[in-house]
């Protein structure tokens, strides 16, 4: 089923996961927006997907590359997202993951509607691995636009925004994606530049219309082994870059200080605190009176002798005496 024009194509990085793509297809079948193809990028698999294509080939307009080595999950969604395309839009679909029928629909008119907006996202519904397919639609249609800085401050207060649901104006994609610099952190990057470097705006459609596997309930999941504090710092200074004079610098100040602790909380392997306090200090990530809740409760969860905890405590203390706070 081929066509020579179309409005969005859909990329699809697959190595694995036969049942969840069988899954996704389903759901890209049932889509009320219909004008897309599918290309398929096998990052050279262990198992065959040819037969499962071929099975959804009355259906949709799909075919299949292959990768000439394996570039690994990280670099084959870079290649999936940055690949030439002749249409005005590109999704780069997870095999994970699966959309809610409405989901291109609404996201296509929005980027019709608004050509300052440079890509749409939307958020999660959370499942086990296992869950079938279940036809749904979009419950709240809701949309809010943020800018850069917003995207940045959103992201820092756990806005839900999923990477697997990004539908992209093609011209507005760069081709920086330091992943060396990011790591798996890199996607944040990506999407925070692309709002910065054409001044433009990107749009969140509450409803969360990506059906998402549940990772935290996989024992298994070690897409991220490498990820680390120096990554962290990356970000988080890049995430000041982009909010620094468009947001109140109170507010970025705590934001920054309390979501850098909280980062350096969630590594299994790090150095010690005053060892990552040095670190950071170049960037000015961490202002011991911006501490709360969230900088505290990552500090306490640390390996801490009690000893460390109250010093913690009485340095914390003694700055927010010294500014009155």
């Amino acid at each position: 089923m081929q066509s020579p024009t179309k409005k969005l194509t859909i990329t699809f990085p697959l190595y694995g996961q036969h049942e969840m793509v069988e899954r996704a297809l389903t759901a890209l079948c049932n889509q009320t927006f219909k004008d897309f193809k599918i290309i398929c990028l096998d990052d050279k698999s262990p198992i065959g997907f040819e037969k499962l294509i071929a099975r959804f080939k009355d259906k949709l307009d799909i075919t299949i590359q292959y990768n000439e080595i394996n570039l690994g999950a990280m670099m084959n969604i870079w290649k999936s997202i940055q690949i030439k395309v002749d249409t005005p839009y590109i999704l780069s679909h997870h095999a994970d993951d699966f959309l809610k029928a409405d989901y291109l629909e609404r996201a296509i008119a929005i980027l019709e509607q608004d050509k300052n907006i440079s890509f749409v996202l939307t958020g999660p519904e959370w499942v086990p691995a296992s869950k079938p397919y279940e036809y749904k639609i979009l419950g709240n249609t809701e949309v809010t636009k943020f800018d850069a800085a917003h995207f940045a401050y959103n992201i820092l207060n756990f806005a839900p925004y999923i990477f697997g649901s990004v539908i992209y104006r093609a011209t507005d994609r760069i081709s920086n994606w330091k992943y060396e610099e990011m790591d798996t952190y890199c996607d944040r990057y990506f999407l925070g530049e692309i709002l910065r470097t054409n001044k433009s705006s990107g749009a969140y459609i509450h409803g969360n219309g990506i059906i998402e596997r549940d990772h935290s309930k996989d024992a298994s999941d070690t897409r991220s082994p490498s990820l680390n504090e120096n990554h962290a710092i990356n970000l988080l200074s890049f995430y000041k870059e982009l909010m620094t004079g468009k947001i109140a610098s109170s507010r970025v100040e705590t934001t920054i200080t309390n979501n850098i602790l909280y980062y350096y909380s969630n590594f299994n392997i790090r150095s010690n605190p005053v060892t990552f306090y040095k670190k950071q200090r170049p960037y000015n990530l961490i202002q011991g009176s911006k501490i709360r809740a969230l900088g505290l409760y990552s500090l306490f969860v640390l390996p801490l002798s009690e000893k460390q905890k109250r010093k913690i405590i009485q340095t914390i203390k003694k700055i927010k005496n010294l500014l009155k706070l």
